[in-house]
């Protein structure tokens, strides 16, 4: 499997802290824009694609807003003076709902392949994985770190897919992890909601160990619809 997690989440922290630093230390004030991903791609000496992702979290956080088609402006430099997380998910129902609609039809079908495809040596290195991956998920819980939840969480989803070698679900599993980026930040940022996704994830392991096909596929539909509900509970609110 191509999958590096650590490497990943060790050089978003370290892009997302840089532009923290700069932000927080005035070097780039609150109405100034961000340069773009170009220009910061070649002075942080990391690839587009991890600015993006880097920008992404900044706005989950509250600290950057892009603007479509005129760049990415400083709006706070206190991530805690955030926007309410309830607005928020009141605000992005319909995106919500649209992507959890393509996990459900997307995440079982991942599962029944990749136990079908998975040698017995791949099976074992996978359920492996997804042991350590949900271990690290536990640490980062307990030391409350969003980010680290966000990538952890998306590398446990990513190892499934892997395991289909079904080159266009995979695609469609990148797609879909760019797009709910924003939503495992903030989901994961009321720490119930982050150790029901550990618990569920446990679960999702313990079936795929017994081979057990309908277990698997129930347990990350029961995942999906948990993280629906916990999604709708923060609408609700609001």
């Amino acid at each position: 499997m191509k999958i590096k997690p650590i490497e990943k989440m060790s050089t978003l922290d370290s892009v997302i802290k840089t532009l923290k630093d700069e932000i927080i230390m005035g070097k780039i004030k609150i109405g100034d824009k961000l340069p773009t991903e170009r220009v910061l791609s070649r002075k942080l000496n990391v690839g587009r694609s991890t600015v993006r992702e880097a920008i992404k979290v900044l706005q989950a956080l509250g600290l950057v807003k892009v603007k479509q088609g005129k760049g990415t402006y400083v709006l706070r430099k206190n991530e805690n003076e955030s926007l309410n997380i309830a607005n928020w998910f009141s605000e992005h129902e319909l995106q919500i709902t649209d992507l959890m609609d393509i996990r459900l039809a997307m995440e079982p079908l991942a599962i029944k392949l990749a136990l079908k495809r998975s040698s017995d040596e791949e099976f074992e290195k996978l359920i492996k994985d997804l042991n350590s991956t949900n271990q690290k998920l536990k640490t980062a819980i307990k030391e409350n770190n969003v980010i680290k939840m966000e990538v952890i969480d998306n590398t446990f989803h990513s190892y499934v897919s892997e395991a289909t070698r079904n080159n266009l679900l995979i695609s469609i599993n990148e797609k879909i992890s760019e797009a709910i980026l924003e939503y495992r930040i903030k989901i994961f940022s009321i720490k119930e909601n982050a150790e029901n996704a550990y618990e569920a994830h446990q679960e999702i392991i313990n079936a795929m160990s017994t081979k057990d096909v309908a277990r698997a596929i129930s347990a990350m539909t029961s995942h999906v619809n948990s993280a629906l509900s916990d999604a709708i509970k923060l609408i609700k609110k609001n």
